[in-house]
């Protein structure tokens, strides 16, 4: 006669029991053996392949998932969010920018205000290149006007008109005493 023999119980395997992985921490598309589920469960967590660029002051939020070390969230440089053409000489003193990705301290040449009188010859009143920090003022004279300027001469741009009246002290006696006046 044949003996038969038989495997023993309970057979092999894993118990779900044993495990702690919840559908949430198995990649989607996988199946595994979770806690409180008795056959295999497909999961739910998904795959991110996340990229991007940010900017200064800009967040990008990290989605939950299976991330595989291969993507990336770059910043761009400084330099490429600052462009610009001003130095330090542009710049009033003590004030900062950035520019090209440098931080650049103003040392822009500043001018008080003052008060200046026209003469004879031309005055530079504010050099080029200065920040004036106060009003400049050129005086004015409101005795210059072509009827008190002699017909003729232009002085600071307006034409005399004036015609001078020349008192001949000589020529009284031979006019009955009286004054005379020539006008050219």
């Amino acid at each position: 006669m044949g003996n038969i023999y038989f495997a023993g119980s309970g057979g092999g395997g894993l118990d779900p029991d044993d495990c702690t992985a919840t559908p949430a921490q198995v990649l989607e598309g996988h199946t595994a053996g979770v806690n409180g589920y008795d056959d295999p469960v497909e999961g739910t967590m998904p795959y991110q392949k996340q990229e991007g660029t940010l900017n200064c002051g800009q967040s990008s939020i990290i989605l939950p998932g299976y991330h595989d070390g291969t993507r990336s969230i770059t910043a761009n440089s400084l330099a490429s969010q600052t462009p610009g053409t001003a130095s330090a000489a542009n710049i009033y003193p003590g004030k900062t920018a950035w520019v090209n990705g440098n931080k650049v301290t103003g040392t822009m040449t500043t001018q008080g205000g003052g008060t200046y009188t026209a003469g004879t010859a031309d005055k530079t009143v504010v050099p080029a290149n200065r920040f004036v920090t106060g009003n400049v003022v050129v005086k004015g004279d409101a005795n210059l006007t072509a009827g008190n300027i002699k017909k003729g001469v232009k002085i600071m741009g307006i034409t005399g008109t004036k015609i001078s009246n020349i008192k001949l002290s000589f020529i009284p006696s031979f006019l009955n005493r009286k004054e005379a006046f020539l006008c050219p």
